[in-house]
């Protein structure tokens, strides 16, 4: 039975996203405590996890096989080069040619795990659709701010839906923050050319709803525009953890 995204997701100020390819068997700890923290200050922040989304398309099984393949091969990011960057499926090097993909995709996963370089393109074909059914589900529900959390393979991921997102409603303010942003990445996360208005790096805990704060406060409505500065610097493990709000799942 087909799903209609848009009724998965809850009416808010901002949406956080749990982007592909994280792991389906464990919550963001660091978007819902974001979440927490934009509650506190009077925000509604729902968190949706695009990464279930998109295991319930392929299927639990071929998801964990990207998910949980080789580490070297990058095929999280190699699903979204296309959709990302304009890049030809799988980027430029294609590990599908001569089937190396098999052997990226399955040198430190089970058996149980393997796809073929054939179902592994069957599937890669298959997000642009995905991509672009979940940006005009978000569209549609007219948040002001969306913004995706990247650890470890969900960089290419980010970019495609937050671009996505923007191609479908302009006004959307997009931002980008998590492992991946920390230092120097925050400036290589802004030199892609993406459609991203703001990067977060550091720990956000007060960055992001005073960042809320100043959005709501200055453009009570749509069409918001970023200024030039568009790196949001935030705490590097020095704050305490005691006033941070507790997390109720």
């Amino acid at each position: 039975m087909e799903i209609d995204l848009s009724e998965l997701l809850p009416s808010g100020d901002a949406l956080l996203i749990v982007p592909p390819f994280g792991g389906v068997d464990r919550p963001s700890l660091a978007l819902h405590l974001l979440q927490a923290c934009a509650a506190r200050a009077g925000f509604r922040t729902p968190v949706f996890y695009a990464n279930m989304s998109l295991a319930r398309l392929m299927g639990d099984g071929e998801y964990a096989a990207v998910c949980f393949g080789a580490t070297s091969a990058l095929l999280g990011e190699r699903f979204f080069a296309s959709w990302a960057y304009g890049l030809p499926p799988f980027g430029r090097d294609d590990p599908t040619i001569e089937g190396s993909i098999n052997e990226l995709s399955t040198s430190e996963a089970p058996a149980s795990l393997r796809l073929s370089p054939e179902e592994f393109r069957q599937f890669e074909r298959r997000i642009g659709g995905w991509i672009d059914e979940l940006a005009s589900a978000i569209a549609a529900k007219g948040y002001r701010i969306v913004g995706c959390c990247s650890t470890f393979e969900q960089t290419a991921a980010s970019v495609a839906i937050l671009n996505a997102v923007k191609a479908a409603a302009p006004g959307t303010l997009t931002i980008l923050g998590g492992a991946n942003c920390e230092g120097e990445m925050a400036e290589g996360i802004l030199s892609l050319g993406a459609h991203i208005d703001y990067v977060f790096s550091g720990e956000s805990e007060q960055t992001f709803p005073q960042f809320l704060r100043d959005v709501f406060a200055a453009f009570p409505d749509a069409g918001f525009r970023p200024r030039v500065a568009r790196l949001v610097l935030g705490w590097v493990f020095t704050h305490p953890l005691r006033p941070l709000p507790i997390l109720r799942w």
